[in-house]
């Protein structure tokens, strides 16, 4: 059998360690789990290799007095030496066993005189370290601003330029000169005038941003055009500091015009095309609040078609224009004039609040922005003397309100040329947006095969059905006494309305879809605890809308096909909405329990969601109730 062998020096346990002395052990030890093995000399003068110095002062040293771990203890199953009574510094996590990696356990006494120099020197080596990158910071901080100073100031005075000419811009600035070339070489360029050339173009920029602090800036900046408050209380129309000082008002003006125009037309382009969008931006009560909105004006309409189409009121009939536009825009009845108004003033809430632009047009770069800041008054002073040279007009108009000379008249035709390319960039992204949503709104999906040939034979039968109603004769014109109001049951609805059919099923798959689409956010909102109510809310009413749909084809396919025993001969347009309910009821109902039933699920059916679509007078009948079918 072979002996074991130190795995340092490859000496047995009868061999003593090389240039060993007396008191040097041959015993060999195990210092961790795997299965090498060596002498205590050999292991301490491996492990001497080490910068103790580093181990002394690190994170890893723990000071230990007679601590029950040195009592026998155990670690990665290897018993632990006693380490004795007396104050040592454990030093683990530094030095591993070369065959398995574990962490080898060491401990030293402690040397205050050497603890004290290692903690100087590495105070001074950080201090050094830390004074030299501050000097080196300081100096790159300097120079980078001195640089970006000066190409701002050299960046501000060219816009400067093209904006306004050299008389303007002196009394812009305050100098006493009126060519700059003068100022700057007579050394009249201080501080302040300094500030205010290299500010331009962060000026025109904070016209541009919706940044609060740019914005902050962009206001402040005109101030600093007047030396003291005199200056402003002396302002005139023909002082060219003034159209700077009402940049921010005028700013203001047009975002607000903006958002009552444009920004109105796309929150409507977004409705229509995205709604999506606009529904993970809001929530979920009020996304309930304008489905449960729409819903009801869905009614509404229907009971105003069924009037219209059953009613031989002349008061209906002799309005005029203006009367029906006015029902048209604020809605013909109380109920109707309320929903609408609700609507609109959430709709103008969304307007005023968020940039619906933006959903159409692609984020613009940052460097595409920062160049088109800098063009914008060099196009402006490009087409402005273009148009002053070219229409007398024009030319006349900017003088009857410029301060009499030709730069100043130069100067105001800058301004309204840079304003009107404003809005000509709105309405140029206005007309691509509705390029977009042309193109969107005739985006089609290729169908599967089966599919488009059934959806033609429904097609073709809908224009068989339609032709069929149109070869009908004609209803009497002979006036009907209105019949009271009465209580509708089951019994007085047609069997064929009521009975479920196989052609109808609950869209399981875009009901899952839309609950991912409004809830999932990050995958797992929808089986968050809290949202178990909001969830089932939201997928009752879902199967509730395809019931209407569905309860909506029924009315017209049975008024169509029975010409002898119309809806419209049995009911009044009221009871038409109470028959509507039940039917929608109904279907919802045995759809649902059909559902479970085929997936042997147990279940508590609450029918809170589709008793609302019931008469509050109907509900309380236990007669209807019954023949609902509802539980009590």
């Amino acid at each position: 059998m072979d002996q074991e062998r130190c795995y340092i020096c490859l000496g047995t346990s009868q061999d003593s360690p090389p240039l060993s002395t007396s008191r040097d052990s041959k015993k060999l030890i195990r210092v961790c789990p795997c299965s090498l093995r060596a002498h205590k000399r050999c292991l301490i003068d491996w492990i001497s290799d080490f910068e103790f110095n580093k181990l002394r002062d690190s994170d890893d040293l723990t000071n230990m007095v007679n601590q029950g771990n040195n009592q026998g203890g155990y670690r990665f199953g290897v018993p632990l030496g006693n380490i004795g009574s007396s104050r040592y510094q454990v030093i683990q996590n530094q030095i591993k066993c070369p065959q398995c990696s574990t962490p080898l356990i060491l401990f030293m006494k402690p040397s205050k005189i050497l603890s004290l120099h290692g903690l100087i020197k590495a105070g001074l080596s950080d201090f050094s370290k830390t004074g030299t990158l501050a000097i080196l910071g300081s100096a790159g901080v300097f120079t980078v601003s001195v640089t970006a100073l000066g190409i701002l100031v050299s960046l501000g005075l060219k816009m400067f330029s093209w904006l306004a000419p050299d008389s303007v811009l002196t009394k812009l600035l305050g100098f006493k000169n009126k060519s700059i070339d003068k100022a700057f070489k007579n050394e009249e360029v201080g501080g302040r005038q300094l500030g205010l050339i290299g500010g331009f173009p962060v000026f025109l920029w904070g016209l541009r941003s919706s940044n609060l602090y740019m914005d902050i800036f962009a206001t402040l900046y005109p101030t600093l055009l007047f030396k003291n408050p005199e200056e402003i209380q002396n302002l005139n129309w023909k002082n060219p500091k003034l159209y700077l000082l009402l940049s921010q008002p005028l700013k203001r003006l047009y975002n607000l015009g903006f958002s009552l125009t444009f920004n109105k037309i796309y929150y409507n382009w977004t409705r229509f095309i995205k709604p999506i969008f606009l529904a993970d931006r809001i929530s979920l009560e009020e996304l309930n609040e304008i489905e449960e909105e729409n819903s009801e004006l869905n009614e509404l309409k229907d009971l105003k078609f069924l009037k219209n189409q059953n009613s031989s009121n002349p008061a209906t009939q002799n309005l005029n224009f203006i009367q029906k536009l006015y029902n048209k825009i604020f809605g013909s009845s109380p109920k109707e004039r309320s929903i609408i108004q609700k609507k609109r003033i959430r709709d103008l809430k969304s307007i005023l609040t968020r940039d619906y632009s933006q959903v159409f047009q692609k984020q613009k770069s940052i460097s595409l922005k920062i160049l088109t800041t800098i063009i914008w008054p060099l196009i402006s002073s490009k087409i402005s003397l273009i148009l002053l040279q070219t229409s007398p007009s024009y030319n006349e108009f900017i003088n009857n309100f410029s301060g009499g000379t030709p730069d100043d008249a130069t100067y105001l035709s800058n301004l309204l040329i840079s304003l009107s390319l404003v809005l000509i960039k709105d309405f140029y992204n206005l007309f691509i947006a509705y390029k977009e949503v042309k193109f969107l709104s005739g985006l089609g999906v290729v169908e599967h095969e089966e599919e488009a040939e059934e959806d033609e034979e429904e097609e073709d039968e809908e224009e068989e059905s339609e032709e069929e109603s149109e070869g009908e004769e004609e209803e009497s014109e002979e006036e009907q006494e209105p019949r009271q109001q009465r209580n509708i049951t089951i019994h007085d609805i047609p069997f064929e309305l009521m009975e479920t059919n196989s052609d109808f099923q609950f869209n399981f798959d875009a009901e899952d879809e839309m609950i991912n689409t409004v809830f999932n956010f990050d995958g797992n909102l929808a089986n968050h605890p809290e949202m178990e109510d909001e969830v089932e809310l939201f997928r009752k009413s879902f199967r509730l809308k395809q019931c209407e749909s569905e309860t909506n084809r029924r009315l017209i396919q049975y008024d169509i096909n029975h010409p002898n025993n119309k809806l419209s001969s049995l009911f009044t347009t009221e009871e038409l909405i109470i028959v509507k309910k039940f039917i929608v009821a109904r279907i919802f109902v045995l759809e649902q329990r059909e559902f479970f039933e085929n997936h042997d699920l147990e279940h508590e059916m609450d029918y809170e969601v589709s008793q609302r679509h019931i008469p509050e007078s109907t509900r309380t009948s236990p007669v209807q109730r019954g023949d609902l079918n509802l539980p009590e």
